[in-house]
């Protein structure tokens, strides 16, 4: 399969280190203890008979519906009751999971597939090769997060043939190398029963989902609490130590504090400087290095934006990135716990960045994301703005995994009124966030710049940084500027199916160059999600898991 196949399939893929703190210190806790079959038989995640329930507490709830297919802030929760083909183990690479064995064709063009026969959804139908096609076929859904990836991957109608009751082959639009990768939940092929989402509809199955995770779906009760309870079969993955599992919403961090305190809630995000406090009080914090907070500049390109409205003139998007105090944020708001940006969406330990990308783009970030407030008023001079404008800005809510997100809001817009800009700030839903960002579909984004996050722990740099400038896809950023949109097409082409090392690093350089300088992201920082427990409460991280994110069903009481 040439000289990339095999690397892609066993590089890391960044998975988070993870770091338990009790009282005042700090210990690393090694994810390569010992190794895990995922193919040999359920694990309780070390020991401990079912116990009580698992109390954690969520700031957005964002649509109360649980397709997995449709973007959710509720990772942790769907990685309960649903599963991927494929497991991710502790360097990050795709592992066996549901899907046991997988074969490429000599052509690289299809990927025969065998799976688990002892894997069974929560209402005790089978799971076979009739719903890993489904869940395949539904990843090219309208309206799905990653439906723009997957239809370039299978294409418009994919080809799936069922070979028997446990095996399918999967066609792709000629040799795809990522297809293994993506495959895990990093893009989103959710199992999901075929029979029951088409006799009871789609509507209802977001309502009352099925899967064939440790956990099922118990109850909604609409912004107040999520209930699950385990499973009473031996799960093939993992036995759940925790009889059932509650997600309370509690938007307000200090609530949230005073719930873990009170001995109500078990596990709930928060900022460094509330880590720090709950640690001296001798609560443990798990802290990982994952996300990337990041400003969109929508709609630069628009035929109503470029060159007519300051958000469409590059030198002032510069300017709003040189206002930046970066470094100030991180010895303030994040208490050192931060780190410099690379350039938008970007992790350089993906496993397709080569060590010369990650030599170049870290240069690059350095010798660019500084703060330098006299560049930023020449820059915005030249482009006619010296006297300011005004900016409208949305700061997407915060969640459970960066609650401290919107403190950058304030933040952010006094360095930008130090220009003469006034900032009109508005805090935004994670709904609304999720719908508004391509210019094809919704205008009303268009000339705003909005505050988000991305994780970083990625299959693939290319897919990351490709959610925003896809045509198809949440943001479509190269929107009104056909030449930008070919190049990067051109690329994005190459380092999806290009089975040549040297030509995938060479597409991959474009897109960064692409992406670098139109300006249209503007990276704020490389950002960890930092998790509070109660004193019964122990997170176990097994070698080999569901995903990148902290996963419930492995947690056991101490």
């Amino acid at each position: 399969m040439g000289n990339i196949l095999k690397p892609l399939l066993t590089a890391p893929l960044n998975r988070r280190q993870f770091i338990i703190g009790v009282g005042a210190t700090g210990a690393v806790l090694s994810l390569a203890a010992c190794g895990v079959d995922p193919s040999s038989g359920p694990s309780n995640g070390g020991g401990g008979a079912v116990a009580s329930g698992l109390v954690v507490a969520e700031v957005d709830f964002f649509g109360e519906q649980f397709d997995p297919i449709i973007r959710t802030n509720l990772d942790k929760l769907l990685a309960c009751m649903f599963e991927c083909p494929f497991l991710i183990d502790d360097s990050g690479a795709p592992a066996p999971g549901i899907v046991t064995k997988w074969e490429a064709s000599a052509d690289g063009a299809a990927w025969t597939l065998t799976m688990r026969d002892d894997v069974q959804f929560h209402d005790g139908t089978k799971c076979t090769s009739e719903d890993l096609a489904f869940a395949y076929q539904r990843a090219i859904t309208e309206g799905a997060d990653t439906a723009p990836d997957w239809t370039d991957i299978l294409g418009a109608e994919p080809k799936i043939d069922i070979v028997d009751e446990y095996t399918i082959t999967v066609h792709t639009q000629g040799p795809q190398p990522l297809f293994v990768p993506f495959s895990t939940h990093l893009l989103g092929i959710w199992i999901v029963p075929k029979k029951y989402v088409e006799e009871k509809g789609v509507d209802y199955f977001r309502a009352n989902p099925i899967g064939t995770g440790p956990y099922k779906f118990v109850s909604l009760v609409a912004g107040s609490e999520i209930n699950f309870a385990a499973v009473d079969y031996t799960h093939w993955r993992v036995q759940p130590t925790f009889d059932t599992i509650k997600a309370r919403l509690i938007p307000n961090t200090a609530t949230a504090i005073a719930e873990l305190q009170g001995g109500n809630v078990d596990v709930i995000g928060v900022t460094p400087s509330q880590a720090k406090s709950l640690r001296d009080e001798g609560y443990q914090t798990l802290s990982t290095e994952q996300s990337q907070s990041y400003l969109t500049i929508n709609g630069s390109f628009a035929p109503d934006v470029n060159g007519k409205q300051p958000l469409g003139d590059v030198r002032v998007r510069q300017a709003l990135s040189y206002a930046i105090n970066r470094q100030e944020l991180i010895d303030t708001v994040m208490e050192g716990t931060a780190e410099l940006p690379a350039p938008g969406r970007v992790g350089l330990n993906m496993p397709d960045v080569t060590p010369e990308l990650r030599d170049k783009w870290t240069a690059w970030s350095r010798e660019h994301f500084v703060y330098d407030v006299e560049k930023a008023k020449q820059l915005l001079t030249e482009a006619g703005y010296g006297d300011g404008f005004t900016l409208d800005f949305w700061i997407k809510q915060g969640n459970s995994s960066i609650p401290y997100q919107e403190a950058f809001g304030p933040i952010l817009a006094a360095y930008w009124e130090k220009l003469g800009i006034t900032v009109n700030q508005t805090v935004i839903s994670g709904d609304l966030y999720a719908s508004i960002g391509n210019p094809l579909t919704s205008d009303r984004a268009v000339n705003k710049i909005l505050l988000g996050n991305t994780g970083l722990a990625k299959a693939s740099l290319a897919e990351n940084i490709s959610a925003v400038y896809n045509p198809k896809g949440a943001w479509n950023g190269f929107y009104g500027n056909d030449a930008l949109q070919k190049q990067w097409d051109d690329a994005k082409r190459k380092a999806y199916t290009s089975l040549d090392a040297t030509e995938v690093s060479t597409a991959l350089d474009t897109m960064l160059q692409l992406e670098a300088d139109s300006w249209t992201m503007l990276p704020v920082l490389q950002v960890p999600s930092i998790s509070a427990f109660s004193k019964d409460v122990d997170p176990v991280i097994p070698p080999v898991v569901f995903g990148l994110g902290d996963n419930y069903a492995y947690w056991k009481t101490k």
